[in-house]
């Protein structure tokens, strides 16, 4: 699933194990991570088929591409997603 926050791009899978959050956008071709499929705890870019760790976000092959990928909380209210924030001078 794709989801847009604070103007970020956020590949959304829930597998069995829980919920992760990566970068949607492939840094091999640019596909939509969200529009791939998740195998165990790797999710699958649907373009050339690069696969991508959701705990670490490293690719699993060899081709040494790696995705951002984002902290999660599940509470009950919601599940929240983490992001970095901006060093004082960068406002």
């Amino acid at each position: 699933m794709t989801m847009e926050v604070d103007g970020k791009k956020i590949c959304l899978a829930k597998t069995n194990d829980g919920y992760y959050a990566v970068g949607n956008r492939c840094p091999h071709a640019g596909g939509s991570l969200g529009d791939g499929w998740c195998e165990g705890l790797q999710v699958v870019c649907p373009v050339h088929r690069f696969k991508f760790d959701l705990r670490t976000g490293r690719n699993t092959g060899d081709e040494g591409y790696n995705v951002l990928t984002y902290p999660l909380k599940l509470e009950k209210d919601g599940l929240y997603i983490g992001f970095e924030q901006k060093k004082w001078w960068q406002w």
